[in-house]
């Protein structure tokens, strides 16, 4: 819920930083209870950091696919021409921000898709342990 709550709090600029620290606190909190359990589940306690940096390693990838494959197609080769150009100037203009708030959006829903994703598939785990 947290996630969630960080990656909508990114939308709007004055809280923007609070939201990227809320993603960052409950994710690492996360890794941390994923790697515990991971140890509990297998008796493993070498290889569980190794597993985890690559599964993070993995989903960052994915996640900068799906970011720079939005902006390609909302922006094009010429449009992101543009826009690194302006923010080599430090100046971002008006006409960029919808190109960018789209991508911004493409990535968000991704983010809470996979959450959900994850959510409803520990749910499911815990209900099959329970039985």
């Amino acid at each position: 819920m947290m996630l969630t709550i960080g990656i909508l709090l990114t939308f709007w600029l004055p809280t923007y930083f609070i939201g990227v620290f809320i993603i960052r606190s409950f994710a690492g909190a996360e890794r941390k209870t994923a790697i515990d359990d991971y140890e509990k589940a297998t008796h493993n306690y070498s290889i569980s950091s190794i597993v985890n940096y690559y599964y993070a390693s993995i989903a960052g990838i994915i996640s900068q696919l799906v970011m720079w494959g939005s902006l390609f197609i909302f922006a094009g080769t010429t449009g992101i021409d543009r826009i690194f150009g302006a923010f080599s100037v430090g100046k971002t203009s008006i006409q960029s921000f919808p190109i960018i708030m789209n991508t911004h959006l493409i990535l968000a829903g991704y983010m809470i898709i996979f959450i959900m994703a994850l959510a409803f598939r520990l749910k499911n785990t815990k209900k099959q342990e329970l039985r």
